[in-house]
C-alpha cells in the first residue's frame, strides 16, 4: 500500500516509515532597493536505493573531469626542463576522503595515466622514470619498472588519506575536531 503523502508549503510530498521525505527553507532576501524576495528551497532529506550510488558516481565523474583538466592545462601540470611540477593530487586526496579508497585509487590511477601520457608524448629530462617508451640514459629503450613507478605511487595517494581521515575521525570518536585534524593529516599523507 503506498504511504499517505505528507503536505509542505502547500506541495504533496512522499512520506517515509520516518515521516516526510522532503526538507523545505524559506529564504527571504532584500535587494539594495528594499524590496523583499522570498524563495523556497526544497530539498530530499533521504536517499532512496538508487540515489546513493548515483552521486556517488557524479561525483567520481567530476573528480575525474577535474583531474583531466588539470592535467592538460597548465593549471595542474606545468612542464619543467627536469621534471613536471604538479598539483594533480590535490583532487585525487579530496576524491579518497570523500568517495572512499576504491575510487580513490581509480583517480590516483586516472591521474597515472595523465602522468604516462604527458611524459610520453612531451619527455623531460627525468621522464624515463615515469613511461617505459622513453629510453633510459645509456639504454636502447625503456623500463617496465617505469608503469610501477607511474601508477603505484598514484594509486596510494587515492587510498592512504581515506584510512587517515578515517582513523583519526575514529580514535577522536567524531569530535569535529578530530574530524578536522584528519582532515589536514589526510591532505598531508597525500
Amino acid at each position: 500500500a503506498p504511504l499517505p503523502a505528507c503536505t509542505l508549503l502547500g506541495q504533496d510530498w512522499p512520506q517515509g516509515p520516518e515521516g516526510c521525505l522532503c526538507a523545505a527553507a524559506k529564504i527571504r532576501a532584500v535587494s539594495p532597493a528594499g524590496t523583499a524576495v522570498e524563495v523556497f528551497y526544497f530539498m530530499s532529506t533521504q536517499t532512496t536505493g538508487r540515489t546513493r550510488p548515483m552521486q556517488q558516481l557524479v561525483l567520481t565523474a567530476l573528480f575525474a573531469a577535474i583531474i583531466l583538466l588539470m592535467a592538460f592545462t597548465p593549471l595542474g601540470l606545468i612542464d619543467l626542463p627536469v621534471i613536471k611540477a604538479t598539483i594533480l593530487h590535490v583532487p585525487v586526496v579530496i576524491g579518497s576522503v570523500v568517495l572512499g579508497p576504491k575510487r580513490g585509487a581509480g583517480l590516483g590511477a586516472l591521474f597515472g595515466l595523465t602522468s604516462l601520457w604527458k611524459n610520453t608524448m612531451a619527455p623531460s629530462l627525468l621522464s624515463f622514470a615515469f613511461s617505459p617508451f622513453v629510453p633510459l640514459p645509456g639504454a636502447a629503450h625503456g623500463s617496465l619498472w617505469a608503469l610501477a613507478i607511474c601508477f603505484l605511487p598514484r594509486m596510494l595517494t587515492g587510498v592512504i588519506p581515506w584510512f587517515v581521515s578515517r582513523g583519526l575521525a575514529a580514535l577522536s570518536q567524531g569530535r569535529a575536531w578530530g574530524r578536522a585534524l584528519g582532515y589536514v593529516l589526510a591532505g598531508a599523507a597525500g
